[in-house]
């Protein structure tokens, strides 16, 4: 790619694990991009997946395939970065839908952006029928959606959708290898604690399908807590941690956005009180998972 200073190349970066189907939704997302097909390129990285993605990327000409075989999506999302030619590096996810200018007006920003950073654009959970979510899908769409603008006010972006320069990575360092969640996350704090501007961007927009069904909402909840669990380096410091965890967990409210849920207009009274036994039911999973790391088990993928 030759330079462009208007329109840099980018190299996407697009971490899977036996997704293959909305993988294939994703890159026909980035197929439609207003941005010039010649100026970026699609990094996907096949982190363990039982069934190659192979011959699923193999249609798309500005795809390629690489493996990462060590069970992490920020170790996934390293092997990519090693692997890019470009200097600005754009992450998304292989459930993800980018819009047709999401390309366009994420470069955009970080272009125009003093002293940026990263910039993170805006991220949205959607039901598979808007007009009558499932109790997991609101449960997601109320307390699990990333709230990308507010994150960035404090510090914080996720990897989902997020736009960076090369010089920035390789200035801060690479994401922190091995775990399972929350990567993105700390990274981010370290761009920020390096002096960068963290930029939000509406227009660079995802689409991300809330989750459905239990099992989704429930392997969810063991990453998190394997994430929370890995973050402590030390052994002692880490079961303070975990402890400390759990009396959250018992004394904090069950479902703090009630308000919030009751007001939602798209849902009927049933499904608004099983998005409180799907909080509920991810307390205690989160609970009993802790107990289970504090036994010495390994976090999950």
């Amino acid at each position: 790619m030759t330079e462009d200073l208007a329109q840099p190349a980018v190299s996407v970066i697009i971490p899977v694990y036996n997704d293959p189907d909305r993988l294939r939704l994703c890159l026909t997302c980035l197929d439609q991009q207003t941005y010039p097909r010649d100026r970026y390129e699609v990094i996907v990285v096949d982190n363990g997946s039982e069934e190659s993605v192979a011959p699923i990327v193999a249609k798309f000409a500005f795809a390629r395939v690489v493996e990462e075989p060590r069970p992490s999506q920020y170790s996934a999302r390293n092997r990519g970065v090693r692997e890019a030619g470009a200097e600005v590096l754009a992450f998304t996810d292989a459930d993800c839908l980018p819009s047709p200018h999401w390309l366009e007006k994420g470069v955009e920003m970080l272009l125009s952006a003093s002293n940026c950073g990263l910039v993170a654009g805006a991220v949205d959970l959607f039901p598979l029928n808007r007009a009558k979510p499932t109790a997991t899908e609101l449960y997601g769409m109320l307390y699990q959606a990333p709230g990308q603008s507010r994150l960035t006010d404090q510090g914080k972006a996720v990897t989902a959708n997020l736009f960076t320069f090369r010089r920035v990575f390789e200035s801060v360092g690479p994401f922190k290898e091995g775990i399972k969640t929350g990567g993105d996350i700390e990274w981010a704090r370290r761009v920020a604690a390096a002096g960068y501007t963290l930029a939000f961007c509406q227009e660079a927009l995802i689409r991300h399908p809330a989750r459905r069904t239990l099992r989704e909402v429930f392997r969810r909840a063991l990453r998190a807590a394997g994430g929370k669990h890995q973050k402590a380096l030390d052994a002692e410091l880490r079961r303070i941690h975990l402890m400390s965890g759990m009396s959250r967990q018992f004394l904090t409210p069950a479902v703090p956005k009630l308000r919030l849920l009751w007001r939602y207009r798209g849902a009927s009274t049933w499904t608004k009180l099983g998005v409180i036994g799907v909080a509920l039911f991810v307390r205690l999973t989160i609970l009993c998972e802790r107990f289970r790391l504090i036994a010495g088990g390994e976090p999950r993928r």
